[in-house]
């Protein structure tokens, strides 16, 4: 995958993708997050999901959390649902995700969640 992917892409299973969304090169703060990790390497299969900012560009994990925090973002996702004689069941898999609006942490803006979402026809 190509570090600037339009937000349609997604990561899938198989699929390459860029070092930094391998799970070993997850950036942590702390020594226990850090040994937790290291031992989910060789025990779990991850698939990140993508994080796009307002241009459409792939946000790099490293980048996650400056980006992320306390932004408005559109999670764009899939719901499966099943019925049975004795049960219903519900699955939702997170697609990627759209920065709409930085945090103010980010810098100010006084452009509206609601005017956004319009402009982006969402």
């Amino acid at each position: 995958m190509k570090a600037e992917s339009s937000a349609s892409e997604t990561i899938s299973e198989g699929e390459e993708f860029l070092p930094e969304f391998c799970i070993e090169n997850w950036p942590c703060e702390h020594d226990v997050a850090k040994e937790a990790r290291n031992q989910m390497i060789d025990e779990f299969h991850v698939l990140p999901i993508p994080a796009y900012n307002m241009q459409s560009n792939l946000v790099k994990p490293t980048q996650y959390r400056h980006m992320l925090k306390d932004a408005v973002v559109a999670i764009h996702f899939t719901l499966k649902h099943g019925a049975s004689n004795s049960s219903n069941t519900n699955i939702v898999d997170i697609v990627n995700m759209r920065v709409l609006m930085f945090s103010y942490h980010q810098g100010p803006t006084n452009t509206t969640v609601k005017e956004i979402c319009a402009d982006r026809s969402l």
